[in-house]
């Protein structure tokens, strides 16, 4: 019997010894993240069906429009660039370069129903007037162009320059800002 119990013994320690060698060692952790959630608002420049083809950045926040050579009369315009003078014959003193523009405003984690959207052009211009859906933009203050924007919704604005005949500058050019706040 002390044979018995001795040689039990001696077998559950030999196999306690063997289980041993061929366990693997273990390891164990935990990762936590937090993060804090902003609400954000994007606003993107394409050209609209009925306008002109903007020359870059359509798609994008910063998009240009190069229209060329322009004048009040005879010259060609870009396609879907429409001309107008504000009086006919002798009484014209301006023309006025117009096309539409769509302006699309998203907005993400954010309890607002709709935007303001403001504009203010970028360098001085005492020569020429600067309109967006028919809102005089200037340098000096920035102009409200919708106080009720809607989020996702393409909206076309027309992005006018009146040009007075008295400029005989050459050229011109000149960058309009835009701000989409959320209200």
């Amino acid at each position: 019997m002390k044979r018995l119990l001795f040689s039990t013994l001696l077998s559950v320690a030999f196999m306690t010894i063997l289980a041993n060698l061929d366990a693997q060692p273990t390891s164990s952790g935990s990762f936590g993240m937090t993060c804090t959630i902003d609400p954000s608002i994007s606003l993107t420049f394409m050209a609209d069906g009925s306008g002109a083809t903007l020359t870059s950045g359509s798609g994008t926040r910063w998009a240009t429009l190069a229209l060329g050579h322009i004048a009040a009369y005879g010259e060609s315009l870009p396609t879907n660039v429409t001309r107008t003078l504000n009086a006919s014959g002798a009484s014209a003193t301006l023309f006025k370069i117009s096309t539409p523009i769509d302006v699309l405003v998203m907005e993400a984690n954010t309890e607002s129903a709709d935007y303001t959207l403001s504009a203010l052009l970028l360098l001085p211009d005492n020569t020429n007037t600067w309109t967006v859906g028919g809102q005089w933009v200037n340098y000096q203050n920035i102009q409200d162009i919708t106080t009720t924007g809607t989020y996702g919704a393409v909206t076309p604005y027309v992005f006018a320059i009146s040009i007075p005949f008295s400029n005989t500058s050459g050229s011109f050019s000149n960058i309009i800002d835009f701000y989409a706040q959320a209200n």
